[in-house]
């Protein structure tokens, strides 16, 4: 029987982003974005505070700075038969705690800090433009080195079922993609459709993983590196100008490209907890100066679908517990006024209350509203 428990936690997130961007010549575009995030956890074992020399198991009381900021260029060759995006990266990572005696304990003599450099090219080369129902045809590739620092979850844990890990490392991935686009117009009942076909293969080092299989509280670690492959299809027909379908599908397989004897991983094995297939398909009527001048009326219906996954790791074929399928579908409307500076949305999510699973087999909400105001200065 577990002990009694009372925790407290404040956290705090601060997140700035920005991106400017200079137009060099009407062929060549600089920009430079970034993103610096700001996250702390303040957290209070109750029961430990009240002189009962009880173990302060509330969590980790900690702070982390991490800012990603880089330059890309985009260049337009051949009156932009031939596009090309270029960019580099710096990461920077930086968590640290206030030395309340258990600081030692969890970080050691120093804190934990890492830096690195991304990069990443990608290509279009347009082939076909303007032939018979062809509007145009194109090819497109890329390579990306890149990091993803830990999440708050991932650091701070949740204070119920997954501990503070502060060492965890960032992620880094090396993703290569290839694929094609076709634009068609004046087909017959089909006043335009965009095909968009992209294969993907990315290799991952220190990824990070949780053990869901525990009745006790569990911290996320830093283990295997992956193998993904895959690939996804996006289709968007105009019918009309006021009736547009569309359809998205994912396909993927992640699996380990080593093995580790302390978390009983072995090489080849499927990743748990990530979808291998999902897809998604919705319709959208919209209609503009309706009541007024350069008014907009949208409605949207979107229904979701993403096939059954592995719960934890597939080491047989005998292995039956895995997370369940599901299907939802979401409604909406949004109306908008002077050219779209004033808009009103109302959302319905999961409008037929189905049940929906989300990794490690976490329902997520049924149904639920939500409506919102923007105004564009």
């Amino acid at each position: 029987m577990g002990s009694a428990a009372l925790f407290e936690q404040i956290n705090k997130t601060v997140i700035a982003p920005w991106n400017f961007d200079y137009a060099i010549s009407q062929n060549h575009k600089v920009t430079w974005s970034g993103l610096y995030r700001y996250e702390s956890q303040d957290p209070e074992d109750k029961l430990s505070s009240d002189g009962s020399g009880r173990m302060n198991k509330a969590g980790f009381p900690g702070y982390n700075h991490s800012l990603i900021t880089g330059l890309s260029l985009e260049n337009h060759f051949w009156d932009s038969k031939i596009q090309n995006g270029m960019g580099v990266k710096g990461y920077f990572y930086h968590l640290d705690a206030d030395d309340d005696g258990s600081r030692y304990q969890r970080l050691g003599d120093d804190a934990i800090e890492y830096k690195n450099v991304g990069y990443s090219e990608n290509l279009r080369i347009k082939l076909i433009n303007r032939l018979s129902v062809v509007d145009e045809f194109a090819i497109k590739g890329g390579y990306q080195h890149s990091l993803r620092f830990p999440t708050r979850e991932e650091v701070f844990g949740d204070g119920m079922y997954k501990s503070s890990t502060p060492n965890l490392k960032p992620e880094i991935s090396d993703n290569f993609t290839t694929g094609a686009e076709l634009e068609l117009f004046n087909l017959p009942l089909i006043l335009k459709m965009h095909l968009d076909f992209t294969a993907f293969y990315l290799l991952m080092d220190d990824r990070i993983y949780w053990s869901a299989m525990s009745s006790v509280p569990q911290p996320y670690y830093n283990s295997v590196g992956t193998k993904t492959k895959g690939f996804e299809v996006d289709v968007n027909v105009d019918l009309n100008e006021y009736l547009t379908i569309s359809y998205n599908m994912t396909k993927q397989d992640v699996r380990s490209r080593e093995r580790d004897n302390t978390y009983g991983i072995d090489k080849g094995l499927i990743v748990p907890n990530i979808p291998r297939l999902y897809m998604n398909f919705g319709a959208e009527f919209h209609i503009g100066d309706l009541l007024f001048a350069e008014d907009f009326l949208k409605l949207y219906w979107l229904a979701n679908y993403t096939d059954e996954y592995y719960y934890s790791w597939k080491i047989s074929k005998r292995q039956n517990r895995v997370i369940p399928s599901s299907f939802s579908q979401d409604l909406g409307v949004e109306y908008s006024i002077l050219a779209n500076k004033l808009s009103w949305s109302f959302d319905v999510k999961n409008f037929l209350d189905s049940r929906v699973y989300d990794k490690y087999g976490e329902s997520k909400p049924g149904r639920a509203f939500a409506t919102k105001i923007r105004v564009s200065i």
